[in-house]
């Protein structure tokens, strides 16, 4: 992946969301923006005025509609608000206008220099008509930032009522119940797993959490493990050897080789994943920080550090996954071409895989035999997970790929690309794709299975989270259409809802949509 272009970085692909004052102004725009920064300054001035031509009788919904501050209900979309909020009744150019010229001017953004022609041939032919999915509520009490514009997990939800996304750099709670966001986790400072504050807590300021400290730089002078070069820390007990040349230390055995503890410094998460009862969050600079979910706001992070030191090695993807032996583990994908795998109980490194490419995301099947490798290189691997060997090479994508995903069942998984489509294969025949779809106007940059197979959803950078019905041999499929940049898209584990994050300057929000059961009963013939 581009380890140099974050969040602050122009790229191709995102391109213009600016509202208009002049729906003229907008058809004759020459150059497109960043998408997760469109200017709605115009928008926002606009509904100032406007309140004050309404007058101090106006109802307070109508206000907060202007400004885009309000939340948005079922009932409320059903009487004809827009499910974001934006009062296109306020501006120059209707929804569609609108749409039509963000499909007209969006700049998909490739590595490779390649004609997507031959993948168009290959294209699926379905039918968008499904509702599979109801929306629900929209909430603007949780933002989303990225980043880095190709890495988007950054949106995951334990039950159909908690969601987990990244903001800044803290990672948040949402309860759906109670409608409110609260920190989990804040990276906006040094961070230093809790058992090393309760090994030596005259180290560190009095006033400390025990996730950010206040301090500049805190070092803890404790034993190192065996061996190990990096700087990673952790509240398990000891494990096996250190990690080899180019590792930060993982578990008890860690350390750098002064027998020296390193506390990690302020982390810019690039991606993120929340799964069995632990949060693992990836950082820019190759950090990996983790804490237990039952640990609370107030509670420690069981693990800190840098799992590598290359200079280059942006942390890209992280799982959570059940081992064959059903062992909870922890798996990166780096930039420096390395996959590691770590113990989720005393995070020690057990293996370390290297690939010909940088690796931009894994996933581990359910049996937990086997891993999709993508990365910077069209064709994708799938791999042994003890070993590592290379099992076999899957062919068909032109573009580098940064989302994969596995379906409940094991047979069947998915990748998602820059050459705008996802390719869903089957184990039983690996030579070519089972099917293959694509998107509206961007890159695939998420892909998730709901936990009871049916559906699979396939998330553009922006505007567009498509779910298509899996039994149905994905020929129909539900278009949700919106406005935004995609921070990401996660089911919940009893596949009952679907969570969207947006990240935007003014419409920054969470998407909450529940399954939609009278479809179950129409498959079924009732």
């Amino acid at each position: 992946m581009d380890h140099d272009m974050c969040d602050d970085d122009e790229s191709d692909e995102y391109d213009a969301c600016d509202y208009s004052d002049d729906s003229s102004d907008a058809d004759s725009q020459d150059g497109l923006q960043a998408e997760w920064d469109w200017d709605s300054t115009p928008l926002r001035d606009r509904t100032a005025d406007a309140r004050q031509v309404q007058g101090a009788d106006d109802s307070d919904e109508d206000n907060d509609m202007l400004d885009g501050a309000a939340d948005v209900s079922a009932q409320q979309a059903a009487r004809g608000r827009d499910i974001q909020g934006i009062p296109w009744e306020r501006l120059h150019f209707t929804r569609a206008k609108y749409r039509a010229m963000r499909l007209q001017q969006y700049k998909n953004y490739k590595n490779l220099d390649v004609s997507l022609d031959v993948v168009e041939k290959e294209v699926k032919e379905v039918s968008t008509d499904a509702e599979f999915f109801n929306f629900a509520y929209n909430t603007r009490a949780v933002k989303s930032t990225i980043v880095h514009f190709q890495l988007r997990n950054l949106v995951w939800a334990t039950s159909k009522h908690d969601v987990y996304t990244m903001h800044g750099h803290t990672i948040s709670h949402y309860s759906a119940l109670s409608r409110r966001s609260l920190d989990f986790l804040d990276l906006g400072g040094p961070v230093v797993p809790i058992s090393h504050l309760q090994r030596a807590p005259w180290l560190y300021h009095q006033r400390a959490t025990t996730a950010t400290l206040r301090t500049g730089g805190p070092r803890i002078y404790g034993g190192g493990g065996a061996g190990g070069t990096g700087e990673g820390v952790s509240s398990g007990a000891g494990g096996a050897a250190g990690p080899g040349r180019g590792d930060a230390g993982g578990g008890g055995a860690g350390g750098a080789e002064d027998g020296t503890w390193e506390a990690v410094g302020r982390v810019q998460v690039s991606t993120m994943c929340v799964r069995n009862g632990l949060m693992a969050a990836g950082g820019f600079n190759g950090e990996m920080v983790c804490k237990r979910l039952d640990s609370g706001a107030e509670g420690g992070v069981a693990y800190a550090g840098r799992i590598t030191r290359d200079e280059s090695a942006i942390t890209n993807a992280v799982e959570i996954f059940e081992s064959a032996s059903g062992a909870v583990r922890v798996l990166t994908s780096n930039n420096d071409c390395l996959v590691r795998e770590f113990d989720a109980d005393s995070f020690a490194i057990l293996s370390r895989h290297h690939l010909p490419w940088p690796i931009n995301h894994t996933s581990v099947s359910p049996n937990g035999k086997l891993v999709v490798v993508v990365g910077d290189d069209p064709d994708a691997f799938l791999m042994d997970a003890t070993s590592g060997r290379v099992v076999a090479p899957l062919a068909g994508h032109v573009d580098y790929s940064f989302a994969s995903a596995w379906h409940p069942n094991g047979l069947t998984f998915a990748t998602g690309n820059q050459d705008t489509t996802c390719r869903v294969w089957d184990l039983r025949c690996l030579s070519h794709s089972l099917a293959t779809l694509k998107g509206r106007m961007g890159a695939i940059r998420s892909v998730r299975f709901s936990s009871d197979g049916r559906f699979l959803a396939m998330a553009e950078p922006a505007d567009f989270v498509h779910v298509f019905d899996v039994r149905g041999g994905y020929a129909r499929c539900q278009e949700i259409d919106l406005f935004g940049e995609i921070a990401g898209v996660s089911f919940s584990p009893d596949s009952e809802a679907l969570f969207v994050g947006v990240a935007d300057r003014t419409y920054s929000s969470l998407l909450e949509f529940n399954r939609a059961r009278r479809c179950d009963y129409v498959d079924a013939g009732v």
